[in-house]
């Protein structure tokens, strides 16, 4: 996991917001009320439960339309944010 985050120093990623959750294990959902970006700049893992991830919430902006998709097994959904 180390080599994947390390690409990712220095920029914005997408944290998901939920507020709620049901179901468990692998059939967990949640109840996403907001998308956050937040600039990774650091982390130390000590051990598989153990860690600390440093950076600051970030405003972001994407311009694009959304696409329509099926969702189905392993699949992406498009999510679209108005307002």
């Amino acid at each position: 996991m180390g080599s994947a985050l390390d690409n990712r120093i220095g920029s914005i990623v997408l944290f998901p917001v939920y507020d709620q959750n049901q179901l468990t294990g692998s059939n967990m959902q949640y109840h996403i009320i907001a998308v956050v970006g937040f600039k990774l700049t650091g982390y130390v893992f000590n051990g598989s439960n153990n860690g600390k991830i440093t950076g600051s919430f970030e405003k972001v902006m994407w311009k694009g339309d959304g696409a329509p998709s099926r969702s189905g097994a392993y699949s992406a959904t498009t999510t679209q944010l108005v307002g």
